[in-house]
């Protein structure tokens, strides 16, 4: 079942504070971070299926955003203390190239974890490469 953004992750668990310059959450006790994922961004095309933001066609765009910020603070905790590991919300974007994309549905997606690749998050710019694997990791 397709949800508001914010009720994605309320149902998932999360606390988005501003959903407008949020696209991350972090559970208070610091035991789960979820993430924001653009199903038209996913590669599908082997397993692990994998998102990378490196190297980004809208990178200058998302760069100086509050959300990125707080996206990187929440990936660093997931990889400093979760393995790499975060839970999905899965977004369908109205439309692929506006900008700011507006969520046209949302839902957490327990189908399958996602798990930053080590070494691939880059601290000055957000940047990332994230693999989501079939329910539980291996």
């Amino acid at each position: 079942m397709e949800t508001t953004f914010t009720g994605a992750y309320a149902k998932a668990g999360y606390t988005v504070a501003n959903p407008r310059n949020q696209w991350s959450a972090i559970k208070e006790d610091g035991s789960g971070v979820a993430l924001t994922v653009w199903s038209d961004e996913i590669d599908k095309s082997q397993e692990p299926w994998r998102m990378d933001l490196r190297n980004h066609k809208r990178i200058d765009v998302w760069r100086g955003k509050v959300g990125n910020k707080v996206r990187l603070r929440h990936l660093r905790h997931a990889m400093e203390n979760l393995e790499g590991r975060v839970d999905l919300i899965l977004c369908i974007a109205r439309d692929v190239d506006e900008n700011p994309r507006r969520v046209k549905s949302a839902r957490p997606w327990y189908q399958r974890q996602g798990r930053l690749v080590a070494g691939t998050l880059n601290s000055l710019t957000g940047e990332f490469l994230i693999e989501f694997w079939p329910q539980e990791l291996p």
